[in-house]
């Protein structure tokens, strides 16, 4: 899990205070500020992020239409059906049965639900990340 600051940022953070001598208060402020900037720019990410997940999910239930009805426009479950039912034709001519099951297959519509559910699946995973980083890091801020 990542930490709102790298420790290497923080160590870099403290070797800059220390070279200009100030009060311990006006140190604290600055350090603080810095946090806080940390964290509004992660809330910020958390939002795009969740955006952008429900974005996905509309999109894979749109797709997923889509492609239904692509599939059933091509005919791919008539080839389907040939399969279970005309085994011994289908051993026969397995090549040639294949190739027309592949032309047959909706490219295009398998290609956005893909692309939808990966888009899902990634920014879920960020979501995910993010809300312990930023729910953690706000309880060690506060």
């Amino acid at each position: 899990m990542k930490a709102i600051m790298k420790d290497s940022d923080m160590k870099r953070i403290f070797e800059i205070l220390a070279a200009h001598p100030m009060s311990e208060e006006k140190k604290r402020e600055i350090c603080t500020a810095v946090l806080m900037r940390r964290v509004s720019a992660l809330k910020r990410r958390l939002i795009l992020l969740a955006g952008t997940a429900a974005l996905s999910m509309a999109s894979i239930i749109m797709s997923a239409y889509y492609a239904w009805k692509s599939m059933v426009s091509s005919g791919v479950f008539s080839y389907v059906s040939l399969a279970f039912s005309d085994t011994g034709t289908l051993l026969t001519y397995w090549k040639e049965f294949a190739f027309t099951l592949l032309e047959s297959l909706p490219m295009l519509s398998a290609a956005a639900f893909l692309g939808a559910v990966a888009l899902f699946i990634w920014s879920g995973t960020r979501v995910i990340r993010d809300s312990k980083v930023h729910f953690v890091g706000m309880s060690v801020v506060s």
